[in-house]
């Protein structure tokens, strides 16, 4: 009796441990397969985090890299327009002492002429510059300063603020055309290219060449236009003859 109850609680103790190692092993297997399809729903997600996190890292490098490049380029742009402002300022500074220079030259060029030019009495006062003689028409009078109606009744007058005869620049003198043949500046049309005009003043004698003559309104003033590199003449008359529709233009450039 007594050996069928141990053989009993032993065959009880067996069934109870096999039944707790199927369960074990069930919990494992169900442990496992749980992790594995977590895993398999998981993996795209690493995956994915892990590229974005790739791409962000190589994206952050770029900006720190693009950042100083700006830096350098906005750098050399920043010296590049100081020093054009620097080039445009000494530049502005050189013109101004040239045109600073040309004024005084001027001034006393003028003051020198001033001291040298005689007064003469004639229906008021006359400052008198020389003469102008132009062969091929037949001309010879006097040259006076200044082109008011006194100034060129009986003369040629030199535009003020103009070159004076000789120098560089254009020098402009006006006269009237005269209703009688050969008085003044009347022949003026007759001039052609090559006829040469003769000035005379204190300073010496001037000999220009006719290079061009035209016709123009009474607006044109491009005709009195100066230029820092020749000496030219410009004569300048009424057109036609005993009116003043326009103006006959003679232009002429030193040759003697």
């Amino acid at each position: 009796m007594k050996i069928a109850i141990r053989v009993i609680l032993i065959i009880t103790v067996v069934l109870l441990s096999i039944v707790l190692l199927l369960k074990k092993d069930d919990f494992l297997s169900k442990a496992t397969l749980s992790m594995s399809v977590d895993r398999q729903n998981h993996e795209p997600l690493l995956d994915e985090y892990n590229s974005l996190n790739e791409v962000f890292s190589k994206r952050d490098a770029v900006d720190v890299d693009y950042i100083i490049l700006l830096e350098k380029e906005n750098k050399s742009y920043k010296e590049e327009v100081d020093f054009i402002k620097l080039q445009k300022l000494e530049r502005l500074k050189e013109r101004q002492a040239l045109a600073d220079r040309k004024s005084v030259e001027l001034a006393l060029e003028r003051d020198k002429y001033e001291s040298e030019m005689p007064l003469i009495t004639k229906e008021g006062h006359l400052s008198l510059l020389g003469r102008i003689a132009i062969a091929s028409i037949n001309v010879n009078m006097p040259l006076v300063e200044g082109t008011s109606a006194s100034d060129i009744a009986i003369s040629a007058g030199h535009l003020e603020n103009t070159a004076y005869p000789g120098h560089i620049g254009n020098s402009v003198i006006a006269g009237h055309r005269g209703y009688n043949y050969g008085l003044l500046f009347n022949r003026l049309d007759e001039l052609e290219k090559g006829d040469r005009i003769v000035l005379t003043t204190s300073q010496g004698t001037f000999t220009y060449e006719v290079y061009q003559k035209k016709i123009v309104v009474p607006e044109d003033t491009s005709v009195i236009n100066q230029t820092d590199t020749h000496r030219v003449l410009t004569l300048i008359t009424c057109e036609p003859l005993y009116k003043s529709t326009y103006r006959l233009v003679i232009h002429a450039v030193l040759v003697e």
